[in-house]
């Protein structure tokens, strides 16, 4: 692995309202650190923010040297796994998350931007999609 370095990361939501200020944290290759803090700190938003699920309004992150984009930072992961309502939805490498969700809600939740998902049918066949209240789609390859 590497370091993980933030300096001066902040994080604001509707354009005022200021979650994190000024985030600088250094965790070394291999070190295992705990955020401890009470609920709406900011705990999960920097997590969230560290791991690529939400942006980040100013400043970088650093993964070794390279400052990263939010969507490379999770790609970088050996597995993830997806938590949902208290139960996991999926175990995976990132490109199995990516390329076959098990779930819509692994679908629409991971990735930047969300997977736009149809609602439909397939055909008796296989052959086709039908978009409810929109067209038939033929499936690519079959």
């Amino acid at each position: 692995m590497a370091t993980l370095t933030l300096r001066g990361v902040c994080k604001t939501r509707h354009g005022r309202q200021q979650v994190l200020r000024d985030i600088d944290l250094d965790v070394a290759d291999g070190e295992f650190v705990v955020l401890v803090g009470p609920s709406g700190c900011g705990k999960s938003t920097l997590l969230r923010m560290t791991t690529g699920l939400e942006s980040i309004t100013s400043s970088d992150i650093r993964i070794g040297s390279r400052i990263v984009n939010q969507v490379e930072a999770m790609t970088l992961a050996q597995r993830i796994v997806v938590l949902n309502q208290d139960c996991i939805e999926q175990i995976g490498t990132p490109e199995q998350i990516y390329e076959r969700p098990q779930s819509t809600f692994v679908a629409s939740f991971m990735g930047a931007p969300a997977m736009n998902l149809l609602h439909g049918r397939l055909s008796d066949d296989r052959l086709h999609f039908h978009v409810n209240d929109g067209p038939r789609i033929s499936i690519a390859g079959a």
